[in-house]
């Protein structure tokens, strides 16, 4: 079966042209860079999707906590963190609601996976964990990630612990933290030492966890075969109030800090290189499968890509009439979801997919 497309170039009229020979009922995907083009090849049995189409695919657009059970266009929210598991499930922290949704993939439907609508946790609380995760209290639950098996891992804003929901039994334990805060311990069993406030987890490719923590200005390890916890970056001067985290395959960490607003990159060894530097605030910040570096402008509502290769930054979507943008999150098949708005947006084929490739043949 063969399709003829057209591809664009991210704010002109230069277009691409050509044939792909697809396998019938695949969407995949193709991300052709050079220069300032980035174009997006994407192939479908019955239809077409362009490059940089931005669509709402969660929350109506006033906050709140509304919907469980239904479309979850229709649905009241308050995102915070976003992460995407492999079958394509969004899941979301809401610190205004104290809790967890997702939005299933094949249904479209949303629900609320872990917290107690609107009940926060005590400061100090140490509770909360051998219990079905809808049953249990946060305080402000910020960060959010999902690893290969489907665990959800929940950092605290507030509450200085890092949690795991189990996706199997759907019960909730404490991974990292202790729920008081105090000065981690370098090289302790990662629920035994404390933490202090965790805006953001993610996950590296042999399953270890990354964490930032802005009382201790930096940046923190918890290994996946010892999970012990160890530092990667601790430095006041240079990681100011550190938000979003992201990771590549070599273990390299990218920070989002503010006050400078910036984006830096530490290496396994631990020297520091600026990648990004802005006037406005930078809120979100995701990889793709090419390393170019994509994060949000909550100020101008802006969606910007740092190519991997040139450094040269550009801007590859503009969400308009919302109240700022924040989190970020690539599904690994070229699209990019972001929160703003009190809704969640999809903007198609702009990244790399995971892997580089797919099954469409030139």
């Amino acid at each position: 079966m063969t399709f003829m497309l057209s591809t664009r170039d991210q704010g002109s009229a230069n277009p691409l042209a050509g044939n792909l020979t697809c396998t019938p009922a695949s969407r995949v995907r193709r991300l052709i860079s050079s220069g300032l083009i980035v174009a997006s090849l994407v192939c479908a049995a019955n239809a077409l999707a362009a490059v940089g189409d931005i669509t709402v695919v969660a929350g109506n657009g006033t906050a709140g906590h509304t919907g469980d059970g239904g479309p979850a266009t229709a649905a009241r929210i308050g995102a915070s963190g976003l992460a995407l598991d492999a079958a394509g499930n969004i899941y979301m922290t809401s610190l205004s609601s104290q809790t967890v949704r997702k939005v299933d993939a094949a249904t479209q439907t949303i629900s609320t996976i872990a917290g107690q609508i609107g009940v926060a946790s005590p400061w100090g609380y140490t509770g909360g964990d051998g219990v079905p995760a809808t049953q249990t209290t946060f305080f402000n639950p910020a960060g959010i990630a999902v690893d290969h098996y489907g665990d959800v891992y929940v950092g605290e804003l507030q509450g200085g612990r890092l949690r795991r929901i189990d996706h199997w039994t759907g019960l909730i334990s404490t991974v990292a933290g202790t729920g008081v805060f105090g000065n981690t311990q370098e090289g302790a069993i990662a629920n035994q030492t404390p933490l202090f406030y965790v805006p953001a987890v993610t996950l590296g490719v042999r399953g270890d966890l990354f964490i930032t923590d802005i009382g201790r200005m930096g940046v923190w390890k918890v290994g996946a075969a010892t999970r012990t916890i160890n530092a990667v970056a601790l430095d006041p001067e240079v990681f100011s109030f550190p938000q979003r985290i992201a990771v590549d395959s070599a273990d390299n960490v990218y920070v989002a800090t503010l006050g400078p607003d910036r984006i830096l990159r530490v290496t396994p060894q631990g020297a520091t290189q600026t990648l990004v530097s802005s006037d406005a605030e930078i809120r979100g910040i995701a990889l793709d499968g090419a390393n170019h570096v994509f994060y949000t402008v909550a100020t101008r509502n802006t969606v910007s890509r740092r190519d991997a290769v040139t450094g040269v930054v550009t801007t590859v979507a503009t969400i308009p009439g919302v109240s700022g943008l924040g989190d970020i999150e690539p599904d690994g098949k070229g699209n990019l979801f972001v929160v703003g708005g009190n809704r969640i947006h999809k903007i198609e084929g702009v990244a790399v997919p995971q892997g580089g490739g797919g099954d469409c043949l030139p």
